[in-house]
């Protein structure tokens, strides 16, 4: 099941790519959710006011 209860700005999009990659965006005005993951890469992106939110510390 999926709503969508904004009225003004909210949206979603779920891509499938052929060469097998999957992408997913949820972005309502200034704050998103985006998903994405392939054969050689995946990342999740979080923001919130168009400012980047921090998920964890990467240790390279």
């Amino acid at each position: 099941m999926l709503t969508l209860d904004s009225k003004v700005k909210q949206h979603f999009l779920l891509l499938s790519e052929p060469q097998g990659g999957a992408y997913m965006a949820l972005w309502d005005g200034d704050n998103r959710v985006q998903l994405f993951t392939g054969q050689d890469e995946g990342f999740i992106e979080l923001m919130k006011n168009n400012k980047s939110v921090k998920l964890y510390n990467d240790e390279k």
